[in-house]
């Protein structure tokens, strides 16, 4: 009896591990069952139902499979109700092909290509319309624009076509009025400024502006001229013009001169100085040179017409990294020896007091000032001394001014005296031993400088009998800059 019971118990187990096994296996099939979402058949459902007037409880179906899913899977402490309706999918979906089946065939019957096409046709007209109407606003917009846009081509034709006929007759009347004295005022500067080329010239209308343009041998001057060709040539077109249309307005200028073709100065400063006589004139330049030239025929229009042109002289220079600071003076090499004596007085007064505080830099800084005190009396010799007859830098030589010479046998020895002194002081020569390193106390730096002071206007008191007869040729005008 054990021995069955034993037996019973073994075949339990084993059906009921068995059995176990299929349902978790069953449960996993069910669980691996995909499902689709509300998402997914809703439209196929839409489509049977337009179509066949009801989605034949499609979607109906799918819930049902859903809740069925959801009960398997529900925890075991929960319990869901078990939709148990029987559903044969094989014959749902064999309903629905029969079905679609039959509505394509009837659709096949009342359809002919015929009715097809137009219905095409129809639509496509039908789609335009709407299109039509949605751009209606857009459309009119355009079509107003595109009208808009003729009248301003018009207008741009016939204001094209005014401006051809007013350049035209600009262009004769310029050839028949202006032209004519233009070129003869050209011909002339050429001729004053020493300028043997053959330029051509016509005139030139653009945009109501008018012109002229010039060419050397059919070529623009830029082709073949030099820089300081270039720039008389211009400059004497310019002078041209202003002297056409008479017209006093100031002129300014900036670097009328070219480094590289410098055979013009002379003419360029004579041409300029005579016309600072009737209008103002400002030149820009880095060209001490120029500068000297201009002031040189100052002097000679005040001896030949017994005034000369205002003349002022000022100074631009950078500060650090700004730049634009005017300064009354003129530079160093420009100076007069007044102007250089004064400017060395400042110097000295600006390091006095470094004689007691720091003895080093007072002796590097008044090394510099005997530099400059050096250069000062050799500009002397040439401005006061020879009365600028020869002056470096300037092509000409002033012969009228040789009556105005008054050398005296002290002169050489006391310029020899203090170009000694200044020698021993200034930087540049090996001093003697027997020198102290020190220099000079500012008291008598300030000494020196009055022995240039006080020799200039010696040297140039003896001028005053010469210069009686000029009169006040030589004290032109001061320009006064408000």
């Amino acid at each position: 009896m054990s021995r069955f019971e034993s037996y019973i118990i073994d075949k339990s187990k084993t059906v009921y591990e068995t059995t176990l096994a299929n349902f978790e296996a069953t449960k996993k099939a069910i669980k691996d069952i995909v499902v689709p979402d509300q998402e997914s058949y809703e439209p196929l459902c839409n489509d049977l139902a337009e179509i066949l007037d009801s989605d034949y409880r499609v979607s109906a179906i799918f819930k049902i499979i859903k809740s069925r899913k959801d009960y398997f899977e529900q925890p075991g402490g929960q319990r869901l109700a078990y939709h148990s309706e029987e559903i044969d999918a094989d014959l749902l979906s064999q309903t629905l092909i029969e079905l679609l089946s039959q509505k394509r065939q009837e659709l096949l019957q009342t359809i002919c290509p015929e009715k097809h096409k137009q219905n095409i046709g129809r639509r496509n007209e039908l789609q335009l319309d709407r299109n039509l109407h949605i751009s209606k606003d857009l459309i009119v917009e355009y079509q107003q624009s595109l009208a808009f846009n003729k009248k301003i081509a018009d207008a741009l034709n016939a204001i094209k076509s005014t401006k051809q006929k007013f350049s035209t007759k600009a262009k004769a009347i310029i050839s028949q009025l202006v032209t004519p004295d233009f070129i003869e005022n050209f011909k002339a500067e050429l001729e004053f400024m020493g300028v043997s080329l053959d330029v051509k010239i016509s005139p030139v209308v653009r945009d109501s502006d008018t012109s002229h343009s010039f060419s050397i041998a059919t070529k623009r001057p830029g082709k073949i001229l030099s820089e300081g060709e270039q720039k008389v040539i211009s400059l004497s077109a310019f002078l041209a013009e202003i002297k056409t249309f008479r017209n006093n307005a100031p002129i300014i200028l900036d670097d009328p001169v070219s480094s590289l073709d410098h055979i013009y100065r002379e003419k360029i400063a004579e041409r300029l100085s005579k016309e600072a006589l009737t209008r103002q004139i400002i030149i820009f330049t880095h060209d001490l040179s120029l500068i000297m030239e201009v002031e040189g025929k100052c002097d000679d229009i005040a001896l030949s017409l017994g005034k000369g042109p205002a003349r002022s002289t000022f100074t631009i220079r950078r500060n650090g990294t700004d730049s634009g600071f005017c300064y009354s003076k003129a530079p160093w090499r420009g100076m007069s020896t007044a102007q250089r004596a004064q400017q060395l007085d400042e110097d000295t007064h600006a390091i006095k007091d470094l004689y007691e505080s720091d003895i080093g830099n007072y002796n590097q800084r008044a090394a510099l000032i005997y530099c400059l005190l050096r250069e000062a009396w050799e500009a002397l010799i040439e401005q006061d001394l020879f009365c600028q007859i020869v002056t470096r830098g300037r092509n000409s030589v002033q012969t009228l001014r040789l009556n105005q010479l008054s050398i005296e046998p002290t002169d050489a020895s006391i310029i020899t005296q203090q170009m000694t002194k200044t020698s021993n002081w200034m930087f540049g020569h090996d001093k003697s031993r027997a020198l102290t390193e020190n220099r000079p106390a500012p008291t008598d730096v300030l000494e020196d400088i009055a022995k240039l002071r006080a020799f200039s206007k010696e040297v140039i008191a003896r001028r005053k009998a010469a210069e009686k007869e000029f009169g006040d040729q030589f004290k032109p005008p001061v320009c006064e800059v408000g």
